[in-house]
């Protein structure tokens, strides 16, 4: 697998007319318990390099948010990239978040767009500053003119709204999604239940397909790292065409989200 999504919680201080898991006030947050059932089919499936984020919902909402964030970084546990995805509205344990990513312990990106409610200028002064630094910490939403999922609530927008953005059939998650309920996901539009965390049935070829996803997608990363240093136009094309060419989701046939950034690009 390239990468595993945890969604702690389907409970949001926000209801995004855009979310495509329909997260509001109302919803569930994942146990202890499932979490780590969740962790042991990762070590068992996974390998070095593989990022497991975690997600929602809006995580800081989960009392055990750190928790589970200490539980993956744990002394034992193999070579993860951690990462975490918030809508920064809760100041202190989005600043806590930061201080854990400054000190190279993960990953963190703060959701700022038109759909979300303002939040405290303060975060988004200090993450639009870190952002693109490579330190891990960035922000990160759909502008106006942009694309979003075609799932969830996403499927009622008003039409004022929908005509500021595209509805793409696009993957919202192409990785394996544990839910909080303990359901095993093939990917996060959900088509394909694997079992549970207690009783997993992820197929073998599914995780040979990860595995030779992971290896295309470190090749095409490594390709477009190059491409920024070519001084070669054709050659630089070349290089970033291959980073983009895999565009469908291996599970649900949608397509990916950084095939789809391409097509934007394509299209401008």
């Amino acid at each position: 697998m390239t990468d595993v999504y945890f969604q702690i919680t389907t409970r949001c201080n926000f209801a995004c007319a855009h979310c495509c898991w329909d997260c509001g006030p109302v919803g569930e947050d994942m146990t202890e318990e499932i979490f780590q059932a969740a962790m042991v089919i990762a070590d068992r499936s996974a390998f070095a390099g593989i990022e497991i984020v975690l997600g929602g919902g809006e995580p800081t909402l989960h009392p055990r948010l750190f928790d589970f964030i200490d539980s993956v970084l744990a002394t034992g546990r193999r070579g993860y990239n951690l990462r975490v995805i918030t809508n920064g509205s809760l100041r202190e344990p989005t600043f806590d978040l930061l201080k854990m990513a400054l000190a190279g312990k993960l990953q963190v990106a703060v959701s700022l767009d038109g759909f979300h409610r303002p939040i405290d200028p303060e975060v988004v002064r200090v993450f639009k500053r870190y952002d693109k630094t490579g330190r891990g910490i960035g922000v990160t939403g759909t502008r106006p003119g942009g694309e979003i999922c075609n799932h969830g609530r996403a499927r009622s927008l008003p039409a004022e709204i929908a005509d500021k953005y595209r509805l793409g059939d696009r993957c919202c998650c192409d990785s394996l999604l544990v839910d909080p309920q303990g359901r095993l996901w093939s990917c996060g539009c959900m088509v394909e239940q694997f079992g549970t965390v207690f009783a997993p049935e992820i197929p073998d070829e599914y995780l040979d397909a990860k595995r030779r996803q992971f290896e295309i997608d470190k090749s095409n990363t490594e390709n477009l790292q190059r491409a920024a240093f070519c001084s070669s136009t054709p050659i630089k094309s070349s290089l970033r065409a291959l980073f983009f060419a895999q565009r469908r989701c291996s599970v649900c046939g949608r397509e990916r989200i950084a095939a789809a950034a391409r097509r934007r690009h394509d299209e401008a």
